[in-house]
């Protein structure tokens, strides 16, 4: 009997050792996971911001470059306003500030319109999901009314982050518990989120799971508070939602992967319903060689920022012109002559 014991201590104690040198190595090697992983340690501070973690804008790189492309200190009042929601392509990642597209929008249109003040706030930041865009962007929204919104579409139904510990999943594929976190082994939801939060071996045991809910990818219908949200508050102070789908640039942009229309369909449903203007940017830059445009297969270099703030400059020219007609100032001086009446009996 004493000598089982001794065994199955031996056994015991070597499989806890296997799990430290697995979860060890797991964090020395670093292996790249199945879904999206965002540690604090790499890209924070996190942040919650109504109510959704988010991180700073550093391009990924040790000089933090917002300001620029958040336009602050650009005063609303009086001035065309614009706000960019999106991911690293709307962001112009890896593109000096000055040359991101949302920056050279606003030098075009003050250039093409004298006299005319443009603020543009680009909450596009890499790595977010629609749900973090939305989120930095709400405080903006909410004090400037921006006259458009230039809303990015991409890669299917948007992800909804969850923050354990310090990092944030992305669970794309996975059914969720009722703490927002995947749960593939439907342990009890604080264990599940314990083990995720300290113990990298199971973490990537989750993250290597196969998807277990496949619709969850394309399905748009958990997310409509979420974007009905946020055309219904921009159309209700007279604003404009305009949506882009951007493209694949490792393909000629006549000839876009079958990925691109199934992503798509996501999207054109409901576009049709809130009877939104959509832009396919495979489309817009027909004129361009996409391996002109390309910094990799999917973000845009400096040509590409500059010719997509000129589709976007194109695209909201009817919104420039009818903010130009309504504030355009009136040239009659106010000690003016009034007119002489015409003599009785003449025509006019």
């Amino acid at each position: 009997m004493g000598r089982r014991r001794q065994d199955f201590a031996y056994v015991l104690i070597w499989l806890v050792l296997l799990v430290l040198v697995a979860e060890v190595a797991l964090r020395v090697v670093q292996p790249a996971p199945r879904r999206v992983i965002f540690r604090e340690s790499k890209i924070g501070p996190f942040t919650e911001v109504h109510g959704m973690p988010l991180w700073p804008d550093d391009d990924f790189g040790p000089i933090p470059r917002p300001r620029l492309l958040e336009d602050r200190g650009c005063d609303p009042d009086g001035a065309f306003t614009v706000v960019v929601l999106g991911d690293s392509i709307f962001n112009g990642v890896s593109v000096p500030s000055a040359e991101v597209g949302s920056v050279v929008l606003k030098h075009r249109l003050e250039a093409a319109h004298p006299g005319l003040r443009v603020c543009v706030f680009n909450a596009a930041v890499p790595g977010f999901s629609l749900y973090q865009s939305i989120a930095k962007a709400t405080d903006t929204l909410d004090a400037w009314h921006p006259d458009v919104v230039l809303l990015e579409l991409w890669g299917g139904a948007p992800q909804k982050p969850a923050h354990v510990g310090s990092s944030i999943y992305f669970f794309r594929g996975l059914a969720r518990d009722e703490r927002g976190v995947a749960n593939p082994f439907h342990l009890p939801s604080g264990l599940n989120a314990a083990l995720l939060a300290h113990s990298r071996l199971y973490e990537y045991a989750l993250v290597a799971m196969p998807d277990d809910c496949r619709p969850c990818r394309l399905d748009l219908t958990p997310h409509r508070p979420l974007v009905d949200g946020l055309v219904d508050a921009v159309e209700g102070w007279g604003g404009r939602v305009v949506t882009f789908m951007p493209a694949r640039l490792s393909s000629p942009f006549d000839d876009q992967p079958s990925a691109i229309a199934l992503e798509a369909s996501t999207w054109r449903d409901w576009i049709a319903e809130r009877g939104l203007e959509n832009v396919e940017l495979w489309k817009a830059l027909a004129a361009y060689d996409s391996a002109d445009l390309a910094l990799d297969p999917v973000h845009l270099n400096a040509k590409g920022q500059a010719a997509l703030a000129e589709v976007w400059e194109a695209t909201i020219a009817p919104d420039v012109q009818r903010w130009l007609d309504v504030h355009a100032p009136v040239d009659q001086p106010s000690d003016a002559e009034p007119p002489e009446a015409p003599p009785s009996g003449s025509v006019p």
